[in-house]
């Protein structure tokens, strides 16, 4: 047993077993156990019996020869043995003499398989049916132990760090082929499955002695060998392939054919275990058997994508099954995995010739325990663990632990040497040898001259080892092991010498592998080649026989020197061959390629996820796969993919790899934020979590403003998914509002560097920072303690900064705060809602932290300002920005800065020393927080802010700033005036500005009739009068009941100036502006009707008035000018908006309670029967002009009248079922993409709430599509329906949001569609269209719609194959049915003038008739043959109605032929066996348009020509329909014979799998 497994057998200790209640023998059947046991104690006495019986028989095997009989007998009840689970015995003996049977019965097969060639394949074809009989539990599915092996788990596992981790590195090193004798390790040893020993003691048995094709000759004679006829693996080679194809085999079967679903497992564990085994030094056949599975599961994968249908175009393998697809992916996918582990791990720590210790280096008196640090040269690092049994080296007196090193203390060696020392050695003896064989003297020049000699340097170390165990063992495995190591070796150095004679003899130049060739000198590879040779047989009589100077090392030698390495050595030496030597790890770069080519499959979905997945398993072992410009461009292509499932896949793979390398995140920065708006739910997740991932471990990461912007629009999108929302909430808490107890202090000195201006830092001159008055006792804080705050919550400041800075706006910023302080807990779940309600108040926790760090950071940034020179530019912008943040928090809550706003009071005195731009954003930020935080105002802070400058700073604003400014600054002193009820400072204020404003409107209303003809001095003034007036009135609130409620009418006066009051000012001013909306320039026209606008809003009633008198009317009429309607849709649409905000924010709600003698059915009701009633009946009046006006020529027009249909239809106010129609003939606005995007917008957010609806009118819509391009575009030459030069279908989205997803619904429409081409075709389109079609439209102008439909159908974005197929089906009926008759109807009219085939009146389209033969020809009608179609006896008008007849016909043979080639499930079997009414495949699912799809060619040449028939173009039509119909009726036949080659091919393949099965059974 020694012998076998290279160290004695111990039994395997006993388990305590719990027992259960329910089988606790009582009574009598205690006494029976006890009575069974004594039995069953003499039968567990014979396995040991058994055991050395085995033993003997082997020994019998090895000497003489056996029969066949018994050979057979002997191997069958030597696998049946296999099948006994040792843990089904409750004694622990027993278990260990159960290992000890498998292992001896594995031993037999093996030395019986290696013995007696003849009986190979009977033993292989019973080995792969022992798999599904073996223990499958997790105690007995690996029990065969085995040393010397590289464990991977720990680099997988560590994915955080983007640099080698040394320490981990150091970790795993230490954990290479080490065997822990003693208790002081905790390692566990690892384990195989029985039947992976057996394959591999098989395949290794298999290795013979390399042959020549000459005799050898001695090395005396200086003669170079020849080269071989093998190299001894064949036999080996062959016998992996068997074992691979067989089981991959079982593995591929179809579902039908049983037993695919147990084999698979049974894969995964074996290659498990064989990629454990590749560097193991007696396991050298792993490698050979990874390499067979990876060869034939590449073959299976490569069969069944386009890639290897593109190579093999003859192949006709039927397709596997995706489970077993998935199977050979991932068990490629492990092997490459670990393969570029192993591959990271030498890149970290390379095997290295250590220098020669020289004998003065060596410290005699050495001990770890007084100075461990110079010592102490563990590999496993642990320089200060001394108290442990250790190991002096014998050679360089250097310590190492024993445990690390494989050595119990127990069993000490007389003698041990590190490897390092035992490497040195090695060197000496090739030198030592090299000289003797080349009969050189001097041994010193000859060992420098290989002393680069690595690779033969690791071959000897390996074979020192493996002689010794040899040796020590008599194991016929590892005789077997050594034996294919050195047959391994030589083919080696045949490839290497066979290379350089190529070299030489071509002259190449060498590169890369020169520099390894020239490693080893060609005399080397032959002298290396011939010891290798002799070396074959080890045993003690061949090494006496051997002469002095071809003896190896003897054993004299070996135990003086220990010339051989530990387990860890020997497994690193392994390591370095298979890194530089082995097939497998050679072929990698090739397995990649293969895996990189799959992941663009344009056939198979499920391979390119596959492969994504694959690819992603290997970069979480080495990020440096991705460095890889073919492995990045790949996967940079699966974001675009069809797939969600393959874009999800593709997506992880990349924050798999920029979370393990954030340095280079930056290069899938832009394609990830892409990613956040993506279709698929799944895939947006996915990307939410990669950010939050980046942005927790990097804060600092450069993307991360355009990261918070996209995922901040994301989040406040109401048509986003709630698991996306939920997700992208959960980030921000934790990233924003998370409670974070860590403090900081902020002051000038601190400011962090992104608020100066980095090449700007200096002294300023002359210049202060503006503060208030309070501020100015924080200024000196050097004299006080500074204030500490949360670092997150600054931190969480310092990036909503950014945001705005990059982004220029804070509205996105606004909801999503506003949303996270007070929104609506929604979704189905009382879980989410509960835990939102949690986070909604640990966020309000932390927005005032964050607004306290907002102020301070305002505050240092102005001490800065004041010490250094920093750009009025830079200045004003990151003012702005940090204004504009604390807007943000006033929007959403403005209680928060209710005692900061004094510190933002004095910015409105717009001296901040910035630009006029910035100055003018500076204050208008400052004006609407002071708006929102207006409304938290008590008596007191009204009080202060009377008393100070506020009101005349916002006074000065209005006259020298721009219109956004004004209007804030208005707002701001309106809302002021408005809550201070004591007529103070502040109405004053308002009404002066009012009053000045009002004065110059009335003193200027009648000085000019058009003031483009004034000074522009005059006119700017008239139009900033116009806007603040309208301003004030819009802003001001109105005196609670002023106005009554129940008048109908209102008396609208103009008032001198001096009498204009708040109360009369509205009524007024509206007369006043309908004086300048009578002048005759539109500027100001415009001036005045947005000066009406903000009447209305806060003057519903107002509108009734206006409206009496046909002003609306008027100007949405088609006559007024453009820039006039323009305004009157911009302004109806701002009317809108306003009210809708005035009623959600609860305001108008708050003013109704205020009202005096309100009575409680009018608090029930609401403001339904108030103002909101009064705009709705208003804009409901001009519905119908509202959609003439989407269909208006000027496209400024067509977008406006669409902004303002999106306003109604989110308020309820407008009909969807009266829009759709209008919304679906936009997308035929192809031109202006904003307009066509806008409206699909629209349907789709219609489509979700009544999707019945919007399919019910698609057909309709393509029409009235059709019809707009027609009107709007009169010019334009063909109606398309594809965008731009793309091959996108303007209806493509509508088809797959809203229609595709029902299955009938899709075939409807294309039933309705497809409907058109045939017989009667213009009364298939539905509605009013039809009528329209048949009475106005003879069959020539019908020819345009019916391209345009033949490219809807052509391009719809369909994903399922049934639609494809029915397209197809429809057709060919159709045809079948219709054209055939039609060529007929030809037929008869042109035999009439002779044009026809003699005699023949049937169908027969085989032969070219004359016009076919003319329509070759520049001018087909002035051929001679067709001197009749010219006289007046030709029914021109006849032939033309035929020609546009036949017009449809060619379109959907073109539209057939189309979809055959495009879509490559489009085969002659599914077009043989489709049917309409069949049950649906599941395999017809996921169908994707192909990425390089070509357009449909729908262009039917014009049949007249100026208002008359053009007789060229009607004799080419005619012709193109005879040649489509004959490619037609081709195509048919030829599907026809396919089917009858396909029965034959099928009957052919149905034999030969029987004769396989057959083999297989026997």
């Amino acid at each position: 047993n020694k012998g076998v497994v290279g160290k004695p057998l111990t039994p395997m200790p006993r388990k305590k077993q719990r027992r259960s209640k329910s089988n606790t023998p009582i009574g009598n059947n205690q006494e029976v156990i006890r009575w069974m046991k004594k039995v069953y104690k003499h039968i567990y006495s014979t396995i040991g019996h058994l055991s050395l019986l085995i033993e003997k028989i082997q020994i019998l095997i090895n000497t003489i020869q056996i029969g066949d009989q018994p050979l057979l007998t002997l191997c069958p009840a030597a696998m049946n043995s296999l099948t006994i689970d040792p843990t089904t015995s409750t004694h622990g003996d027993t278990q260990s003499l159960t290992h000890i049977i498998h292992i001896s019965c594995i031993s037999l097969i093996s030395n019986i398989f290696r013995q007696y060639s003849r009986h190979r394949d009977v033993i292989l074809q019973d080995l792969i049916p022992l798999f599904l009989q073996l223990p499958t539990s997790k105690k007995s599915l690996r029990s065969f132990p085995v040393d010397g092996v590289i464990q991977i788990s720990d680099m997988t596992s560590s994915r955080v760090s983007s640099t080698p981790n040394h320490s981990s590195i150091r970790k795993l090193s230490a954990s290479i082929s080490v065997n822990h004798l003693d208790d002081e390790s905790h390692e566990k040893q690892h384990k195989v499955q029985m039947i992976t020993a057996l394959i591999l003691y098989i395949v290794q048995g298999c290795a013979t002695m390399p042959t020549q094709l000459t005799p050898e000759k001695t090395l005396k004679e200086k003669m170079i060998p020849s080269k071989f006829v093998s190299t001894g693996l064949e036999d080996c080679e062959k016998v992996s392939n068997m074992i691979t194809s067989q089981l991959i085999h079982r593995c591929s079967k179809k579902g039908e054919d049983g037993g695919a679903s147990e084999y698979r497992p049974l894969l995964f564990n074996l290659v498990e275990d064989l990629l454990l085994l590749t560097t193991n030094p007696n396991f050298p056949g792993a490698d050979m058997l990874l390499l067979a599975i990876c060869r034939r599961l590449s073959n299976d994968l490569l069969s069944n994508s386009s890639v290897g249908k593109l190579r093999n175009s003859t192949s006709t393998n039927v397709s596997a099954e995706s489970t077993f697809l998935s199977t050979a992916m991932d068990a490629i996918g492990m092997i490459c995995s670990d393969i570029a582990a192993k591959k990271k791990l030498y890149r970290n720590e390379p095997f290295a010739i250590p220098s020669e210790i020289q004998e003065l280096d060596i410290d005699l008196e050495s001990n770890p325990t007084t100075n461990s640090t110079e010592v102490n040269k563990c590999v496993c690092g642990r320089t200060s663990l001394v108290e442990t049994f250790m190991l002096d080296c014998d050679r360089c007196h250097s310590w190492f632990h024993g445990s690390c090193m494989g050595i119990a203390k127990d069993k000490l060696p007389e003698m041990w040497i590190c490897d390092a020392c035992a490497i040195q050695l090695v060197i000496i003896e090739q030198s030592n040898f090299l000289s003797r064989r080349c009969g050189k003297k001097d041994t010193s020049k000859s060992a420098e001259d290989n002393k680069v000699d690595e690779c033969n340097i690791m071959r000897l170390l390996l074979l020192n080892c493996l002689s010794n165990r040899v040796f020590e063992t008599k194991s016929s495995h590892l005789r077997s092991a050594r034996q294919f190591h050195l047959s391994n070796w030589i083919g080696q150095l045949e490839k290497q010498r066979t290379f350089r004679d190529c070299v030489d003899e071509k002259s190449i130049t060498r590169s890369k592998t020169e520099k390894s060739c020239d490693k080893i000198g060609k005399l080397d590879i032959n002298l290396m080649t011939t010891f290798f040779l002799e070396n074959w047989c080890l045993d003690s009589y061949s090494l006496k026989s051997a002469p002095k100077s071809t003896r190896p090392l003897s054993t004299e030698y070996r135990k003086e020197q220990c010339s051989f390495l530990s387990n860890q050595g020997n497994s690193k030496v392994m390591l370095a061959l298979h890194i530089f030597n082995s097939d497998l790890f050679i072929n990698f770069s090739r397995l990649l390629g293969l895996i990189v080519a799959l992941m663009g499959d344009d056939d198979n979905t499920s391979l390119r996820k596959l492969a994504v997945r694959a690819i992603s398993n290997i970069v979480q072992v080495d990020s440096s796969i991705m460095g890889q410009p073919k492995v990045r461009d790949a996967v940079g292509q699966r974001f675009n993919d069809e797939s969600i499932s393959v874009r999800e896949a593709s997506v992880s793979l990349v924050g798999s790899y920029i979370l393990l390398e954030p340095k280079l995140a930056g290069l899938f920065h832009n394609a990830l934020l892409k990613k956040l708006i993506d279709s698929g739910v799944s895939v947006r997740k996915r990307v939410v979590k990669i950010f939050y991932e980046l942005l927790s471990s990097n804060p600092n990461y450069a993307g991360r403003t355009a990261a918070y912007t996209v995922m901040l629009q994301s989040a406040v999108d109401p048509k986003e998914d709630d698991g996306v929302r939920d997700l992208i909430y959960e980030a921000f808490q934790n990233l924003w509002f998370s409670d974070d107890r860590k403090m900081i202090a902020i002051s000038a000195e601190h400011t962090p560097p992104e608020l100066l201006e980095p090449a700007r830092c200096g002294e300023r001159q002359g210049q202060t920072a503006v503060v208030t008055p309070v501020n100015k006792h924080k200024m000196d804080r050097s004299k006080k303690p500074q204030k500490l705050f949360p670092a997150g919550a600054y931190a969480t400041a310092m990036q909503m900064v950014e945001i705005i800075r990059a982004s220029k706006s804070s509205d996105i910023l606004a909801v999503f705060v506003k949303d996270v302080l007070f929104g609506l807990v929604e979704g189905n779940k009382k879980s989410k809602a509960v835990e939102r309600r949690r986070r909604q108040c640990l966020a309000n926790k932390q927005c005032s932290n964050i607004i306290t760090c907002l102020m301070e950071q305002l505050l240092s940034f102005e001490e800065r300002r004041s010490t250094h020179s920093i750009s009025s530019t830079h200045a004003g912008s990151q003012l702005n920005a940090i204004i504009s943040t604390l807007g943000v928090f006033a929007a959403a809550s403005p209680v928060l800065l209710l005692h900061d706003i004094e510190t933002l009071l004095p910015y409105l005195k717009a001296d901040n020393e910035v630009s006029r731009s910035d100055e003018g954003l500076i204050t208008m930020n400052v004006c609407k927080i002071l708006s929102h935080v207006s409304e938290c105002f008590t008596s007191t802070h009204m009080l202060r802010i009377g008393q100070g400058d506020v009101s005349e700073d916002l006074k000065k604003i209005t006259y020298n700033f721009g219109s956004a400014t004004m209007s804030a600054a208005i707002e701001a002193l309106s809302k002021l005036a408005s809550k201070d009820d004591n007529e103070s400072n502040l109405h004053v204020k308002l009404l002066s500005l009012a009053k000045s404003f009002y004065t110059y409107l009335a003193k200027m209303k009648d000085a000019y009739d058009d003031f483009s003809k004034s000074e522009v001095r005059i006119k700017n003034n008239v139009h900033r009068a116009l806007s603040a007036v309208g301003l004030i009135c819009r802003y001001h609130d109105r005196k609670i009941g002023h106005i009554n409620s129940g008048c109908d009418a209102i008396e609208l006066v103009f008032v001198e100036p001096p009498k204009l009051s708040i109360n009369n000012l509205p009524f007024a001013s509206y007369v006043l502006f309908e004086e300048y909306l009578s002048k005759s320039d539109i500027p100001t026209k415009c001036k005045a009707l947005r000066a009406m606008s903000g009447i209305f809003m806060s003057h519903p009633r107002i509108m009734l008035t206006v409206e009496e008198d046909g002003i609306f009317t008027e100007l949405m009429s088609n006559e007024t000018q453009l820039d006039l309607q323009l305004e009157a849709l911009s302004c109806w649409r701002e009317i809108l908006a306003s009210e809708e905000k005035r009623i959600e924010s609860g305001e108008a709600k708050r003013k109704m309670e205020l009202k005096d003698n309100i009575t409680l059915s009018q608090k029930i009701s609401g403001d339904q029967d108030g103002d909101a009633s009064l705009i709705a009946s208003c804009v409901t009046q001009h519905i119908e002009r509202l959609f003439e006006m989407t269909s208006h020529k000027h496209p400024k027009i067509r977008f406006n009248s669409l902004l303002l249909i999106e306003v109604l239809l989110r308020q309820g106010l407008i009909n969807p079922m009266e829009t759709v129609p209008f919304l679906l003939a936009l997308q035929g606005d192809i031109r202006n993409t904003e307009i066509r995007i806008l409206a699909l917008k629209l349907l789709i957010r219609e489509g979700e709430k009544r999707p019945d609806m919007l399919r019910q009118r698609v057909c309709a819509g393509i029409y009235r599509a059709y019809e707009f391009q027609r009107a709007v575009y009169p010019n334009i030459s063909h109606v398309t329906a594809l965008i731009g030069k793309s091959s996108e279908c303007i209806f493509g989205q509508i088809f797959k949001d809203a229609v595709r997803s029902s299955r009938s619904q899709s075939i409807r429409i294309l039933r309705s569609l497809l409907g058109l081409f045939g017989k009667s075709g213009e009364n298939r389109i539905d509605g009013s269209a039809s009528h329209r079609i048949a009475r106005n439209e003879s069959l020539l102008d019908h020819i345009p719609l019916l391209s345009f439909a033949a490219e809807v159908i052509a391009h719809l974005p369909y994903n399922h194959l049934g639609d494809i197929l029915f397209i197809i089906y429809h057709i060919s009926n159709t045809v079948a049915m219709e054209g055939n008759a039609h060529v007929e109807k030809f037929a008869l009219f042109l035999q009439s003038y002779n044009l026809s085939n003699a005699d023949k009146y049937d169908a027969d389209i085989a032969q070219e008739d004359k016009l076919e033969k003319a329509s070759k020809e520049d001018y087909p009608s002035r051929v001679k043959e067709l001197e009749i179609i010219l006289s007046n006896s030709f029914d021109t008008e006849k032939f033309a109605e035929l020609c546009a007849e036949a017009s449809s016909f060619v379109l959907l043979l073109r539209l057939k032929d189309f979809f055959r080639k495009t879509y490559n499930g489009v085969t002659a079997i599914r077009l043989r066996d489709y049917m309409p009414n069949e049950k649906e495949r599941i395999t017809d699912r996921g169908l994707s348009q192909p990425s390089d799809m070509s357009t449909f060619d729908s262009d039917i040449e014009s049949l007249k020509n100026d208002m008359s028939l053009d007789l060229d173009s009607l004799i080419r039509l005619y012709s193109n329909f005879r040649q489509v119909m004959r490619a037609n009726e081709a195509f048919t036949e030829d599907l026809e014979d396919y089917e009858d080659d396909l029965k034959a091919d099928h009957t052919n393949r149905k034999r030969e799998n029987t004769s396989v099965e057959e083999e297989s059974d026997y």
